[in-house]
């Protein structure tokens, strides 16, 4: 079932919202994120995207049904989801079931990776609620060790539900957070080395060998080292990475070019690999283009072992069956579809690992999703839907339950 949103309902769902959270904590956050802006503007698109909910919820108190913008309307609509989620399963639920969601809610807003996580854990109760499941939120623990729902499934009973949400870069060396910190230390010790002409592009690509520092005095050093590599024309940063530096020209091209004509020309400078980009206007028509790579070796296929098998050995009891829902954000809902027809995959491999061994024999199921995507479900409206990839346990303490049942269709959010 889909629960779909009209727009003229958001005012009474947000004025719903608010007397869940008087003190309306999406400011607060918004004010603080602002206060990073100031310092570092380059920022800005990135703690958006990373806050997504906070600032929808906080465009809707400032702008209403009258958004600034389409991004802030865009926002606001993926807010009234999470809002209409929350609202939904407070209101079948005890008041102290809904005061413990409301508590991580809370707790969400000034985390973005705990907001990812809850926005996932919210899909998953509201898909099994729908599905004539109750659910039983559990404490929230800062030392870990405790599952997050208890889901009462009928014809089943209680079982254990926990659920993860691994983002597209994890595991990875270059992550789009430590693409954006290292950028905006670059531009400034960057743009005084450039000799600026109009209609051209220049462009500059730093390929990691090596493991990027984590902490900040480590990444200064870093990126202090890197701008005198390129002002000294050096092609490399001995153990660390190669460097490619590049200018093109538009002088031929008449026309005022855009992002598309940009990224031809810089994918001519520096060939188009994996990794982050940024495209600057230094001076009216000129152009930098900041490319970041890294050779470093993914280890998201340890990561989602380490995560799984954490799941199922610290955070279940192992006295009921448990379900493990494993969101992989790398994957969307067609790749992860073709992914699954593959007969020796390691999704399928890593689930089969998890099921047969006897230290998770309280593992009933184990469940892969998508990442969500917006889709158009009608004429007038469109929701975020994602893929399942299911295996049940044949085996253990617990077999053949049938838990892939309600997941056969994949956990949906509501529908605006």
């Amino acid at each position: 079932m889909i629960t779909e949103l009209n727009d003229s309902d958001f005012p009474a769902m947000y004025e719903a919202f608010v007397v869940l959270f008087p003190d309306r904590p999406w400011l607060k956050r918004v004010s603080n994120l602002q206060h990073q802006i100031n310092e570092t503007p380059l920022l800005r698109l990135f703690l958006w995207k990373r806050n997504v909910l906070t600032y929808g919820l906080w465009a809707f108190d400032s702008y209403g049904m009258q958004p600034l913008d389409v991004e802030s309307w865009e926002a606001s609509k993926q807010a009234m989801i999470f809002a209409s989620q929350i609202l939904y399963i407070c209101r079948h639920s005890s008041p102290e079931n809904a005061n413990k969601l409301c508590g991580r809610a809370r707790h969400a807003i000034k985390d973005p990776d705990g907001m990812r996580g809850l926005q996932f854990e919210l899909t998953v109760a509201t898909h099994l609620s729908r599905e004539g499941c109750e659910i039983i939120w559990m404490e929230e623990d800062t030392g870990g060790g405790v599952f997050d729902m208890m889901v009462m499934i009928p014809d089943v009973g209680a079982v254990e539900v926990e659920c993860k949400s691994l983002s597209a870069d994890r595991g990875e060396s270059l992550t789009e957070e430590t693409f954006q910190v290292l950028t905006s230390l670059l531009l400034p010790l960057i743009e005084p080395k450039l000799r600026l002409l109009k209609r051209h592009v220049y462009s500059i690509s730093f390929t990691f060998s090596s493991k990027i520092p984590e902490s900040a005095i480590q990444r200064a050093k870093l990126v202090a080292e890197l701008a005198e590599a390129v002002g000294q024309e050096r092609s490399e940063l001995s153990g660390v990475c190669s460097i490619s530096v590049g200018v093109g020209t538009f002088e031929s091209m008449q026309q005022k070019f855009g992002v598309e004509e940009l990224h031809a020309i810089a994918n001519d400078l520096l060939g188009h690999g994996p990794g982050y980009r940024l495209i600057k206007e230094l001076d009216e028509q000129t152009f930098l283009v900041i490319d970041i790579q890294s050779r470093v070796p993914s280890k998201f296929e340890t990561m989602l072992g380490e995560v799984a098998k954490s799941a199922a050995r610290d955070q279940m009891t192992g006295t009921r069956p448990g379900c493990l829902v494993i969101r992989v954000e790398r994957h969307s809902g067609s790749s992860l579809e073709s992914f699954s027809e593959q007969e020796l995959n390691s999704l399928a491999q890593r689930a089969n690992k998890l099921l047969t061994n006897p230290d998770y024999a309280h593992l009933a199921s184990v469940v892969f999703v998508s990442a969500s995507s917006m889709t158009r479900l009608g004429n007038s409206f469109e929701g975020e839907q994602s893929r399942t990839y299911v295996f049940d346990n044949s085996i253990g303490n617990y077999p053949n339950l049938g838990l892939s049942k309600l997941f056969g269709v994949a956990p949906q959010e509501d529908s605006v």
